[in-house]
């Protein structure tokens, strides 16, 4: 019995550790950007300027969360919009549109 009940909290403790990695997860890689999220930040490279934009998702009270888009960078290369809820990046020499909701 006691061997039972060590190989249970065994178990758990395992699949509790391994849900806790958190792994690259590559959304979008195109000639001009690459889209990469690892847990709550995601990661907008620009790959003509070698610049790289970072969101972070947090939570807040609905009656303070943005309600209307806003643009958050705008470079020859891309534009990235902040939507309720999600972003959208848009490619200036290809004219690419990704977006991405509930990030």
């Amino acid at each position: 019995m006691k061997k039972h009940i060590a190989l249970i909290i065994l178990l758990f403790t395992v699949f509790l550790l391994a849900g806790c990695n958190q792994w690259e997860r590559v959304l979008y890689d195109g000639d001009t950007m690459k889209i990469t999220r690892t847990g709550a930040i995601t990661t907008i490279t620009d790959k003509i300027s070698g610049e790289a934009y970072t969101l972070h998702q947090v939570r807040q009270k609905q009656s303070e969360a943005k309600t209307e888009p806003y643009t958050a960078v705008h470079t020859p290369s891309m534009t990235i919009t902040i939507l309720p809820g999600g972003f959208q990046v848009v490619s200036g020499n290809t004219s690419y549109t990704f977006t991405k909701r509930r990030f």
